[in-house]
Parts: C-alpha cells; structure tokens; sequence
C-alpha cells in the first residue's frame, strides 16, 4: 500500500504552526475565562451594591406605607442598564418591576424566574425590624456580547499570527535546511547507485547540526565502504570454505546424508551415498525412504530417525541391513545424529554410514576357523581329562584331612565350653572366701575388733580395695563365661526407662564425684515403659557409665535417652547414649573394643585396670536383648557409646 510523502519543511512548519496555534489558543482561552470571571465579579459587586442601596432607600416608604413613593424609588433603580428586574415585598403588596423585549420598564403583576439571571435578595428594616423584602435581578448578557467580540478579535489575531509565522518559517527553512538537504539527497542517490567512491558532499548552506551531519554522513559512507569490502572478503572466505567443506564430503569413503526434521525428506546426499544406492543425487532429493527401500526397512530407518529426533541425542546402530539397487543387500554401520537451531528444536538429522559388509565375512570366516580350534580344544581336553583323574585321588586325600581337622574343630568347641563352664565353677567358688575378706575387713576398719593406728587402717583399706577389684574381675569372668556357655537366662518385664538410667547413675556418682566431673542425663518425654530384663540393661549401663569416668579426666560424662522408629525391623524402640569427653580412641583401635580380655594397646593399661571384658559383655548383652550397639570416637576429644534396645 503506497503511502503519502511529505517534505521535511512541510512537517516542520506543521510542527511549529500547530504548536504555535495552540500556545496563542491556550492563551486566547485564558485571557477569555479571566476577563469573563472578572467581568462577572464585577458585575454581582454591582447588584450587591444596588441591593443594599434599594433596601435601604425603601425602608422609610414601606414604614410609612407610601406605595407611590416606593415605585419611584424602584423605576429610579434602572438607571443601571444591566438591571433587569425587581421584586419587592411589604405591607401585603407585591411591587414588581421589569424591561420587556425592547429594554422598558414596565410593571409585573406577580414575580418572574430567574432562569440566566443574577439575583440578591435583602430584608428592608427599620431600627433592626423586618418590615418587607426586596428582590434585584442583573443580566450579564451585554457583558457576554461583548466578549464574543473579544474572541472573535484574539481569533483573527491568532489566525493573521499563523499566515505571517508560515510564510516566514518556509523562506527561513528552505534556506538553511532544504537546499542542503537537497544536495543531501543528489549525494545519497549517487552513493546507492554505485557511483559514490571518493565523492564529497559538496556546497554551501551547511550550518550547526547539519554541518555536522554531512561530516557524519561521508564518514558512515566511508565506514560503509570499508565494511562492505569485509563482507566481500568474507564472503568469499565463505564460499572457499563451504566448497572445502563440500570436497572433504564428497570423498569421504563412507555414505553421509542429511534429511529434513519435519517430513523426513532428503535435503544432501554425498557421492558414496550415490554409489552405494545406486541412484542419482537427483532423484534421491525430496524423496523418503520408502521410495527406495522395502517396507520393513523403510520402517526400521523412519523409527531410529523418530527417536533421534525426540531424544535429540546420537543414535548408534551397530548393524542395519540395506537394500541397494545395484550391490544388493548391505551390512551398513550407521550413526544418527540431530542437528539442532539456535532454538534446540531438531531441524535436520545427519546421517553417518559405513559399509561393513567385507568385515562382517570376515567375521564369519573366522568363525569357521574358531569352530576348528575348539576341535582342536577337544582333543587336548581328552587330554586333560586324563590328568585331572589323577588330580581326583589328590582332591580325595584333601577331603580326608578336611573331616580330620572338622572332627578336630568339635573337639576344640567342647573344650572351649568346657573351660567356660570350668570358669562359670571356679567363680563361683573363688566369690565366697573373697566376699568373707571384704567382709571381715570392712569390719575390722569400722574398729569393731579394736583400734587400728594409720598404717593398719591403710593396709586394710588396701586389701578391701584389692578384693573388691579382685571381685570385680571373677564377676566379669562369670558373665562373659555364662554368656559364652548359653548360661544367661533374660527375664522380661515392665520397668521405667527412666528410673534405670537413674539408678544407674547414681550408682557412678561417688566415682565422678571424687574425680570432678559432671554427670548429667537428657531423657526425652516421651521415653517410659519397656519390656526387656531390667538388671542386665542397668548392667550395661553401669558398664558404659563406669568406663566413661575412668577414662575422662575432666569435662563431663553425659546419658541420653530418646524414643526412636525402627529403620529396617518394625517396632518403636529405645536409644540410650554415653558420651565423655575423655581421651578417645584412635580409628584403627575401634576393632579391638569388643573381643574378650582385648585391651587398646597404647600404654594407657599400666593407668588404667580392668580386664577387657566390660565392653564385650555389654555387646553380647545388648544383642542377647534383641538390640545394636555402635561407637563413635575421635582421639583427644571424646567418645560415644549408643545402644538402641527393643521397647516390647
């Protein structure tokens, strides 16, 4: 659709006039509303000013009811030609004044409306009595006449304004800016039609920003010019790479083909793609597969292009059968590949194919001679055979030995629940004449067979000591030996969690009372009642509280208890924890902690007594009680011991 031209000038001047003509409207307008409301303000000061005059000069006459008087008084108040009429109201009568249609006073019978019309109402009194009511009405319409005079006048001005200010923009914008544009022009038409190499925008006229824009004109020419020679250089740097390209992909040995991604369509083919089919590039062009393949190819072909382009990934095809018009069927090796746009949508699939026919009978060949080698294994196997007989009468002996030594294995497991039983025996035995020494010597140190001197008391005390330690030791010997020989009966009842925790740590406190340390317990709320045998859990305890204080020199011991869901087994269960700020373990010493009479080998057991068994039995304990236990240690800082029990 061709559309209407205008000059540059032509625009400007509208631009200006426009401008122009509504700056003086608006003016024209203002001026016009202001002397209107001024003319207007003036005029009800009149009426309000002939009002009070009126209501002042009746007031004698209406007190005196000379109705004469009061007509005159009213006809003397149009000497103002604005008045238009007046209503005036006193002692029952209705006195009425008004101009008809030629400007006269006459007299009204009754009052008018006052539809355009100013309008004051005042009250005649005298000495502060109302005696009647005066009404004056005004018209402005000679004050409006004549400002339709004065809007015709700024009108006119305006329109004389506009023809003087069009006349003189054209002469002054064809001379500084269309004679230089013009010459703009002749230059641009000489650039666009070739001829503008070397060429300058000559003339006179150029000033200011247009000066400026010639300067910047033959410069963009210049900038033009010089990049139009690098577009041709790399144009041509294109064509030499893209016909490059197309070399190297005509002679690639291997078959390449591109389609289009929306209908499959083949867009290139390369000359081993023609050779091989058989058909020319021609008639290949715009085609599918299945105008050169049979059905169930064709097929195949389409299905791995539709998952290359949905996956938008490579596609590896080991082995596809294709059917050539001259080479008959083919073995190929094809790889697919989407090519995507600057969007990531698939705009074509590229196509990579190696004929793998000759290998593939290669392959085969070697099959045939693969088959001969394993006649050839057969024979030797024979062989082998023969040999490996011998080998069963060795393989026999073996076994004998292997029932000596398992017979040997039952005997060693009897007499390894021999010795715990012997062990279980002795404790026994060993546990009575100890409890008689702590016994009898608690006695003698409370001076119930007489006084003891320092030294005596000293002794003893050592001898308690040792026979409590000594105590100690066969207890744990006859736990571990208990557990080991299947001794240890679990009774299971209900008890209080938390009454466990605390009698077990009441039982520790003088020991870490006398070495300083902190004992505390966080129990959670919801820890209460379980079913579980309630001696040996406050064993464990004991256990793990007692070795806690022995090896934490400051800081604190501290148990915790929460109610935990099983991960693996269903049920809700109980987790109780110890943790010291002792010295720790380090990580290769972990392995040791619960094998019997095993004690971390670091020096610290010349400072530190015990057995090695407490850890053990607390282990076997927990397990026997259907729990887990686990520990965490970091050397220098600590550890933490956690076991987690069945709640039922």
């Amino acid at each position: 659709m061709a559309t209407q031209k205008y000059s540059v000038a032509t625009l400007v001047i509208i631009a200006l006039v426009t401008a122009t003509t509504l700056l003086l409207g608006a003016f024209g307008v203002s001026y016009y509303v202001y002397d209107r409301n001024r003319q207007l303000a003036m005029l009800r000061n009149e009426l309000v000013v002939n009002a009070d005059q009126l209501a002042t000069g009746l007031a004698a006459p209406v007190w005196n009811y000379d109705d004469s008087q009061v007509d005159k008084i009213i006809e003397s108040s149009f000497m103002n030609n604005n008045i238009y009429g007046v209503v005036a109201r006193a002692n029952g009568n209705v006195h009425v004044r008004l101009r008809d249609a030629q400007w006269r006073i006459v007299v009204g019978d009754r009052e008018f409306p006052a539809a355009g019309l100013l309008v004051e109402e005042r009250k005649i009194t005298l000495a502060n009595k109302s005696i009647g009511t005066v009404k004056m009405f005004i018209t402005p319409k000679f004050i409006e006449a004549g400002l339709r005079k004065t809007l015709i006048l700024l009108t006119s001005i305006i329109f004389f304004v506009d023809l003087i200010l069009i006349l003189s923009l054209y002469l002054l914008i064809r001379h500084i800016m269309l004679k230089p544009l013009k010459i703009i022009e002749r230059y641009a038409v000489a650039v666009s039609s070739g001829g503008g190499e070397g060429v300058t925008i000559e003339g006179t006229g150029f000033h200011g920003e247009l000066e400026r824009l010639r300067t910047a004109i033959e410069k963009m020419v210049g900038l033009l010019d010089a990049r139009y020679a690098e577009i041709q250089t790399t144009a041509e740097e294109l064509r030499s790479s893209r016909e490059f390209l197309n070399t190297i992909v005509e002679n690639i040995p291997g078959m390449i083909f591109l389609k289009d991604a929306k209908d499959l369509r083949f867009v290139r083919f390369n000359r081993a793609g023609e050779d091989l089919l058989g058909h020319s590039r021609t008639d290949l062009l715009g085609k599918n597969d299945y105008d050169f393949f049979p059905k169930d190819q064709a097929d195949f072909f389409m299905e791995k292009d539709r998952e290359v382009l949905r996956k938008k990934e490579v596609v590896d095809i080991p082995e596809e059968a294709l059917q050539t018009r001259n080479k008959g069927e083919r073995t190929m090796h094809t790889k697919k590949v989407p090519i995507l746009n600057a969007k990531g949508e698939s705009e074509y699939l590229l196509g990579i194919s190696e004929d793998i026919t000759e290998r593939k009978l290669a392959e085969e060949e070697l099959h045939k001679y693969r088959d001969h080698l394993e006649d050839l294994v057969k024979e030797r196997t024979v062989e082998l055979e023969e040999t490996q007989a011998a080998l069963v009468n060795i393989v026999e002996d073996v076994n004998e030995k292997s029932r000596e030594l398992a017979q040997a294995n039952v005997r060693i497991t009897e007499l390894d629940r021999l010795k715990s039983a012997f062990l279980a025996t002795m404790s026994h035995e060993l546990r009575t004449p100890l409890n008689s020494i702590i016994g009898f010597t608690g006695i003698v140190l409370q001076g119930m067979s007489g006084p003891l001197n320092d030294e005596q008391a000293k002794q003893l005390a050592m001898v308690k000591g040792s026979a409590n330690h000594l105590l100690d030791l066969i207890n744990d010997v006859l736990d571990i030996s208990k557990i080991e020989a299947g001794q240890v009966q679990i009774t299971r009842k209900s008890f209080d969690v938390r009454s466990v925790i605390e009698a077990a740590l009441r039982t520790v406190l003088p020991l870490a009372a006398k070495k300083g340390l902190s004992l505390d317990s966080a129990i959670a709320a919801d820890v209460g009642v379980m079913i579980s045998d309630r001696r040996r859990v406050e064993q464990i305890l004991i256990n793990l509280v007692n070795n806690a204080v022995k090896f934490t020199e400051q800081g604190e011991v501290r148990v915790a208890a929460r109610r935990v869901r099983g991960e693996e087994l269903h049920g809700d269960f109980v987790e109780i924890s110890v943790a010291d700020t002792g010295i720790g373990m380090k990580p290769e010493d972990m392995g040791k902690l619960f094998i019997p009479f095993s004690q971390i080998d670091t020096g610290l057991t010349r400072s530190y007594e015990g057995t090695g068994l407490g850890l053990s039995i607390c282990g076997k304990l927990v397990e026997m009680l259907g729990g887990t236990m686990r520990v965490e240690s970091e050397w220098g800082k600590g550890s933490k011991f956690t076991f987690t029990l069945p709640l039922s």
